[in-house]
């Protein structure tokens, strides 16, 4: 009988060969590198914007020094739960709202937390339905394309507290897992264009990095 996860490999496999070789063919007649496959260029992010700015050796790390114990705190995109269960046990928020197209994949137990609120349907919509300066932390890990994220972004930015942090998930610019290009960088870059410094950076050992940012002098 075949195996179909070892026939999926394969077939990925096959896919990546042949893209590897359709993008050294653009470079070598292009002469440039293929940047169109990425959906815009991102603004540098400023040296000042990075000036209190620390490194982490992975997300959980950023979360226990910049997520308050009782704060209250959302997740835009929450799959299956598993890094809202991180947060419940960790920090114990006193209201932790969670933002998805369905919840039918979250864990159970996060569910039935009383202080777990769930919003379902479009996250942009759901959170511009919240008051203004009511959050202490939002976390960004709903849909990855460029449009998506500006959305995102722009409705959570009114519901933060002026110290609120705004973080960021899968900071990059290629997900090399789904082999498509996300918006996030280019995202996360403009906040620092616009008054947002650089509070912290995670990385991780797969590449898809978190960065949080605050409003500059909060």
């Amino acid at each position: 009988m075949d195996d179909p996860v070892l026939e999926a490999r394969n077939q990925v496999n096959t896919c990546l060969a042949e893209l590897q070789t359709a993008l050294s063919n653009y470079w070598r007649e292009a002469g440039e590198p293929p940047s169109f496959i990425l959906e815009a260029a991102a603004p540098a992010l400023p040296q000042g914007a990075l000036k209190n700015a620390k490194l982490y050796a992975d997300r959980d790390l950023l979360m226990q020094e910049t997520l308050m114990e009782g704060a209250i705190v959302a997740e835009v995109g929450t799959l299956n739960g598993n890094w809202a269960a991180r947060m419940l046990e960790q920090k114990s928020p006193a209201e932790l709202h969670l933002f998805d197209k369905t919840f039918d994949r979250v864990r159970k137990d996060v569910r039935a937390n009383p202080v777990v609120t769930e919003h379902q349907g479009h996250s942009w919509g759901e959170i511009s339905k919240l008051p203004d300066s009511h959050f202490d932390w939002i976390y960004l890990d709903a849909a990855h394309d460029l449009q998506s994220v500006r959305r995102d972004r722009n409705a959570s930015i009114p519901k933060l507290k002026p110290t609120g942090i705004l973080v960021f998930n899968d900071y990059v610019h290629w997900s090399h897992m789904l082999a498509q290009p996300y918006g996030v960088v280019v995202a996360a870059n403009e906040m620092a264009q616009s008054g947002w410094d650089v509070v912290g950076l995670a990385i991780t050992p797969h590449g898809y990095w978190d960065i949080a940012f605050r409003r500059s002098g909060s």
